[in-house]
């Protein structure tokens, strides 16, 4: 996922949903929910310490 600037996201938007000889080309549903930020830094933490799990596994096999 990428954000992008308010800006930057409507001149995208209008690039795809824009019209193309009067007619338009496409639409688009868009559902956004409102995330605290300690929430986003609990998943990104969550996902390095499994990480981290997985490749201590890799090097102990890598011994073998």
């Amino acid at each position: 996922m990428v954000l992008l600037s308010n800006d930057v996201f409507i001149q995208e938007l209008n690039k795809l949903c824009g019209p193309v000889e009067g007619k338009k080309k496409t639409s688009i549903w868009i559902t956004m929910k409102r995330v605290k930020r300690n929430d986003i830094k609990t998943l990104t933490s969550n996902k390095d310490a499994g990480d981290k799990k997985n490749t201590k596994k890799v090097n102990k096999n890598d011994n073998k």
